[in-house]
């Protein structure tokens, strides 16, 4: 396969990782609200922020002043960040706080034992600031919340230090989505990614989620349960071969709840909210400083919800499917159709910019239009469902139809990586020869030569978070209509069919159907319009779930807003951050 060499990806998948992005694919976000089905009842212990004030309890952080004005910096130049400033206003967050619940009263508090981080911390970070200053530690939360004095795990946590200790406004906890991904490099790396007035004035603090990493990390899916969730068949045609798909991936599911034990039942984001809680009283602050990307935007909303009166700071970015139809309403095929043809729309704006752009890798034979290439593409993968394609890999001798919908649905969200996945198509669809596609398709997963997976990583790690945050409903009998798939006929076939169940699920549900809150400070919602990952529909409805939001969308490509390229959206997350300056609702950041 023409393309990068070994050292190249590898310096790109680090590139990837550098900034804490890791893409939450659209196959699991649809999986997660139409295809999973959870069970198991579940209750957390604890007691849940009522937003009672305590008396007597004082405010975290706060802004200078309180007027509304037009930010300073002056459009017309073209340095300027934006091309019409923002409205902003300094907040203060408001109110006291409730009291931290009694029954975890061994948790709270601690004293934290800061000392030197591991050399794994620094993996993905810039080689030339490689966490100068840096500190780890772990706090201690209960595996359990209903049984508090049952057994207890450390999680991990690394710390960079503000800059400017003189002006230090507190801690800011920071969470890169997966689910299931480590949230120390985006800590580790922190100089490199978030702003030098955000780097002076809070500690940034990363940390691995329940389960994940060093926080009782454990492989909930092995490499060959991953090989076989991928190679699985993503159009079964008969009931046998429905029914073969749901067993293996019950299996697989079995193996994860064997292997994690109570820790693998208590993973869902509820409960990660809530070690979140124990870490921001760990720390010493009264109300959080929070960023969270992605499937993090799942965590930090879950936080104010239960806790609204200890919201300090705190920025949602690219939002998970809030709105997804397994939390809301009567279960309706009318509803199912219409998620999942937006999100079959995102993926056929994908392919369309992908047909368009063939002249850029030097070939259109697959089709220089939507139309054309998506002929080309389904007829492919039916295609191997009777005659794989033979690889070079030897623990990965054929390119199945699994194998060929992964790389084309990981692929689409990914633009960078389309001058690799064009030839690999090209060599597959017009040569026979699978060894590229295949090859193309375990790099997008982080699987190695040698057949093994990353670790942590979602890949590995997903599947407790997402039975446990998406409760068992009626919606689950209900499917995308013939309709829908038809008239999305590759959508269909590479992004419905993820090998992934929650059938046997026997761990925790998150108790509340929804989040929603009036918390003590204004929350920051902000995504780009252009989203391949998470719609920016989805964060326009997540700020609607909270009083006194900032919704701000950006006019603007890829997954997450911040520090990704548009420095109008970084400025207005460095003020609200760094100047507690919040902009007003429904700014939209302009293209300059």
């Amino acid at each position: 396969m023409t393309g990068p060499t070994s050292a190249a990806r590898a310096e790109r998948t680090a590139d990837r990782r550098r900034g804490g992005l890791v893409a939450l694919t659209s196959v699991v976000v649809l999986g997660a609200l139409v295809a999973l089905a959870t069970g198991g009842p579940g209750s957390a212990g604890g007691q849940v922020d009522a937003g009672r004030p305590a008396s007597g309890t004082t405010s975290g952080p706060t802004g200078a002043g309180s007027a509304t004005s037009p930010a300073t910096t002056d459009p017309t130049d073209p340095s300027a960040p934006w091309k019409t400033p923002p409205q902003q206003a300094a907040f203060v967050p408001s109110g006291g706080v409730a009291p931290e619940p009694a029954q975890l009263r061994a948790f709270y508090g601690q004293r934290l034992a800061w000392g030197d981080c591991p050399d794994d911390d620094y993996e993905y970070a810039d080689p030339d600031d490689e966490g100068a200053g840096h500190d780890c530690a772990t706090v201690r939360v209960p595996v359990d919340y209903d049984r508090p004095k049952g057994a207890s795990l450390q999680v991990a946590l690394h710390r960079a230090p503000a800059s400017d200790p003189a002006a230090r406004l507190g801690t800011l906890f920071v969470n890169p989505g997966g689910p299931g991904e480590s949230g120390i490099d985006l800590a580790a790396d922190a100089a490199s990614y978030f702003g030098p007035d955000v780097l002076a004035r809070w500690d940034v603090v990363g940390f691995d989620p329940r389960g994940i990493g060093r926080s009782g990390g454990f492989d909930c899916l092995t490499d060959a349960d991953l090989d076989a969730q991928h190679a699985a068949d993503p159009t079964p045609d008969s009931a046998a071969e429905v029914t073969a798909v749901a067993k293996a991936a019950s299996d697989r599911l079995r193996g994860c709840l064997r292997r994690g034990g109570d820790l693998a039942r208590n993973m869902g984001s509820e409960w990660v909210a809530r070690d979140l809680d124990i870490m921001r009283s760990a720390v010493g602050d009264t109300r959080l400083g929070y960023l969270g990307i992605s499937y993090g935007t799942f965590i930090g909303a879950e936080y104010a919800h239960l806790f609204p009166t200890r919201v300090g700071h705190v920025v949602l970015d690219s939002a998970a499917p809030f709105s997804g139809t397994g939390t809301i309403g009567d279960p309706l095929q009318s509803r199912v159709d219409a998620e999942a043809a937006g999100y079959a729309a995102v993926f056929d704006d994908a392919l369309d910019e992908l047909a368009s752009s063939c002249v850029d890798y030097d070939s259109c034979s697959l089709g220089d239009t939507r139309e054309r290439l998506e002929q080309r593409l389904v007829a492919f993968v039916d295609g191997l469902e009777k005659r794989p394609l033979p690889t070079e890999d030897e623990v990965l001798p054929r390119l199945t139809q699994g194998w060929a919908a992964t790389a084309i649905e990981r692929g689409l969200d990914d633009p960078e990586s389309w001058s690799e996945l064009v030839p690999a198509l090209q060599e597959a669809v017009e040569q026979g020869d699978g060894v590229s596609l295949a090859e193309f398709a375990t790099w997008m997963v982080e699987r190695d030569d040698e057949g093994a997976y990353r670790s942590p990583s979602f890949e590995r790690n997903a599947l407790p978070v997402l039975c446990s945050d998406w409760p068992r409903s009626g919606w689950d009998a209900l499917s995308p209509s013939s309709t829908v798939r038809e008239s999305h006929p590759l959508w269909a076939r590479v992004a419905l069919g993820h090998g992934a169940s929650c059938d046997g699920w026997t761990g925790k549900v998150r108790n509340q159907p929804y989040v929603g809150s009036s918390p003590s400070a204004p929350v920051l919602v902000i995504g780009n319009e252009r989203d391949p990952v998470t719609p920016i529909e989805d964060t326009a409805y997540l700020a609607k779930l909270f009083d006194d939001s900032r919704y701000v969308d950006v006019d603007a490509e890829g997954h997450g807003a911040y520090a990704n390229g548009t420095p109008c959206a970084d400025r207005v997350v460095d003020d609200f951050l760094s100047r507690s300056l919040a902009p007003q609702d429904g700014y939209v950041c302009a293209a300059r």
